[in-house]
This record gives structure tokens, C-alpha cells and sequence, in this order.
């Protein structure tokens, strides 16, 4: 049975989301909470509403941070990525 999700909450990159990856790919001491952030807002979308309400679109931020890394599938449609 395949899972239904809300629209939106698992296609969006929040703050605390993007501070989690980053802690898991590099140590936790590596970077200060304000450069984390800083990198986050300057990459994330309605970034006017504050660190709260911004967003990074999963596909940019799997585009932006794991260029190297090719989808499995198209996470929209289930179709495989054709790239």
C-alpha cells in the first residue's frame, strides 16, 4: 500500500531539515549555527518571511548540494528521471 502525504511537506526543505544534513555529512562542530543558516537563506525561496516560513525546493536542493548523486525517480510523477 503506498502512502499518501500532504502536498508540500515532503518536497520542502526547511531550516531545520537543511541543519540536520548538514551535521550528518559533516561533523556537528564544523560549521556555526549562523553559517548553516546563512547558507540557507541565501539559497531559499520567500526568504522575506524569515528562517521559519522559507524553503528550499527539494529537487534545487538535491540539484544545489548532491549534484553528483542522480534520482532513482521522478518523486512528482513516479516515473523514472529521464536525464
Amino acid at each position: 500500500m503506498i502512502a499518501t502525504t500532504r502536498p508540500g511537506t515532503e518536497t520542502k526543505i526547511n531550516l531545520k531539515d537543511f541543519e540536520k544534513a548538514v551535521i550528518a555529512s559533516c561533523s556537528s562542530g564544523q560549521f556555526s549555527a549562523f553559517q548553516i543558516k546563512s547558507v540557507f537563506m541565501m539559497q531559499a525561496k520567500d526568504p522575506e518571511f524569515g528562517p521559519d516560513r522559507a524553503y528550499i525546493p527539494l529537487r534545487d536542493f538535491k540539484d544545489l548540494f548532491y549534484p553528483a548523486r542522480g534520482w532513482k525517480g521522478d518523486f512528482n510523477s513516479g516515473k523514472a528521471a529521464q536525464e
